[in-house]
């Protein structure tokens, strides 16, 4: 072993080797794909046995006028989004890491909080934008005597909140991924970017429109594909055909995945031919980034406001007109969450024993024995050429894998739905790369420390947790979980906000120790890894000497 960590250019089998959890999780896989293509030639309704029928499933979707409304909502949301993406996380991330500008890891860590927050959005919106005279926009714009009577913004504005949601729910992945790749000078930026954002866009963000919209939404204007697949699969039991609407989107999914791995590539190629010391070129790249700049403080201002509510005492919640920010702070609504939370179901610490302890757990089990020999091989060994670009194409096609896997298995009121759900996340993909980048540092001159081991060791396991943590938090098991017992943290903030307006500041309070607990949880993995760098930084100080 001594031989491979001395030689840089070494070419190793035992890179494929390590790979080899991934490899069998794409074949079944792979598998469970080709059985549900089967179903959608099929008419199965569950109860009865599949009927083969061909292609008929597939040319109703094209005759079905709210089907096709669907998708091109999903064209018109995903483009829009990407269009943002590109302007606030993409080309700031990269002029940031090109210009070397002091504050790109700060950013980056700021867009994380965000998007981890972007969960709490739904409770914000509903506050916001609500329907009646206490929503605080209706409440202003009443009080100014511009409109007279309620706006039912939800009805009217579905499609733009929840592109609102879906960018900022990809903002820090994709800021994260194109700075570090350009930091680094990899060339697999645009396909990282590309299938980084596609699946989380057309899937995993799914959940998110549905949250803030509505199952389904006013006049159809934000249903897209997940929504009308969920509807046809989990509502209608119409399973053939809930899996033909899924293949569209596959093929749709391989369309658009192929324009933007040519779009980034191409960035790419023109940032790395033309001189980016020139006036013109830096003058462009501070506007960029004081464009996402402009984009976090606007956002920054609403989440700030939202979570003042969860300082505000119930004569200011009902108030008209309605307050931006609380005058009188009090700790009421705090100390109100606990009886609350008291007269539901089950009790309170259940749901934080299973955010903190239970799904953390299951997320640990898998990160070790798929993401840790996954970023060891991609890390220690250069098997073959780019092979850096396998971490990243495999990410669209474990979604697939998690998503049949977890179909087939027929998995639900289960922790397991977590696990599976995960599979197919960009957390996975994180898991990956963070024990790829420790091993870069640890084993950065081939000869590593007993202190930088633990160190590195130390970092991987606590930040396994910390992603565990912030599934168990912020990611809800939605219908697929119906005992209360298996219920995360997420699940009980649903609850609470439900309570209308006189819950609402509650409701914030509740969302404002998620968000503390996520922040304390993850500065763990942060300080190491800090720590790590610094003797990274030090030791190649030494060698330059």
């Amino acid at each position: 072993m001594g031989e491979v960590f001395n030689n840089k250019k070494i070419s190793s089998p035992f890179g494929i080797f390590f790979q080899i959890p991934v490899f069998i999780m794409a074949t079944f896989g792979l598998y469970n794909l080709m059985e549900k293509f089967f179903y959608s030639l099929t008419k199965y309704t569950m109860v009865e046995k599949p009927t083969f029928i061909g292609f008929e499933n597939y040319s109703y979707i094209f005759k079905d006028e709210v089907i096709r409304k669907c998708l091109g909502n999903t064209v018109v949301m995903v483009c829009v989004t990407a269009i943002l993406l590109i302007i606030t996380a993409v080309l700031p991330a990269i002029f940031m890491a090109k210009l070397k500008l002091p504050f790109g890891i700060t950013v980056m860590g700021v867009f994380a909080v965000i998007s981890i927050t972007c969960a709490m959005l739904s409770n914000f919106f509903n506050v916001f934008f609500s329907g009646d005279s206490y929503g605080i926009l209706n409440s202003l714009l009443m009080n100014a005597s511009v409109i007279d009577k309620p706006i039912p913004f939800t009805q009217h504005f579905s499609a733009p909140l929840a592109v609102i949601e879906l960018w900022l729910y990809c903002l820090a992945p994709v800021f994260s991924i194109s700075y570090i790749a350009a930091r680094m000078k990899h060339s697999f930026l645009g396909a990282a970017i590309a299938v980084c954002l596609i699946p989380v866009l057309m899937y995993t963000g799914g959940g998110r429109v549905t949250a803030i919209v509505g199952y389904p939404s006013n006049n159809n204007s934000a249903d897209w594909l997940y929504t009308i697949f969920q509807d046809y699969l989990m509502t209608r039991f119409d399973v053939g055909f809930a899996y033909a609407i899924l293949f569209i989107g596959l093929i749709m999914l391989i369309g658009w995945c192929a324009v933007v791995c040519l779009v980034s590539f191409g960035l790419w190629k023109l940032f790395k031919d033309i001189n980016l010391n020139c006036r013109a070129v830096k003058t462009i790249g501070f506007i960029t980034f004081l464009i996402a700049l402009q984009g976090f403080v606007i956002v920054l201002f609403f989440v700030s406001m939202y979570l003042s509510r969860a300082f505000m005492p119930l004569d200011e919640l009902l108030v008209f007109p309605s307050h931006l920010f609380v005058k009188r702070p009090t700790l009421q609504n705090f100390s109100n969450l606990a009886p609350l939370t008291s007269n539901f179901e089950v009790s309170f610490s259940k749901y934080l024993a299973n955010s903190l302890v239970v799904v953390p757990a299951m997320i640990m089990s898998v990160c070790l024995s798929v993401a840790l020999p996954s970023g060891v091989g991609l890390g220690l060994f250069k098997a073959f050429k780019r092979q850096k670009l396998l971490l990243f194409c495999f990410v669209p096609f474990l979604f697939i894998c998690g998503f049949f896997t977890f179909s087939w298995l027929g998995i639900v009121n289960s922790y397991n739905v977590y696990v599976f759900n995960f599979l197919s996340s960009f957390e996975f993909l994180m898991a990956v790369f963070l024990v790829y980048l420790t091993v870069k540092l640890v084993f950065y001159d081939r000869k590593p420390r007993i202190l930088g081991i633990l160190l590195g060791s130390f970092f991987v396991l606590s930040s396994f947790y910390a992603i565990g943590v912030i599934r168990g938090i912020w990611h809800s098991g939605g219908s697929n979980i119906y005992d209360q017992n298996l219920k995360i943290w997420a699940d009980i903030s649903a609850m609470v906000s439900s309570g209308g307006i006189a819950r609402s500041g509650i409701a914030a309070a509740n969302d404002m120790l998620m968000l503390l607990t996520t922040v304390t949880v993850v500065m763990v993995p942060l300080a190491l890894l800090l720590v790590l760098y610094l003797l990274y930084r030090k030791s190649t100080k030494n060698l330059a000497k």
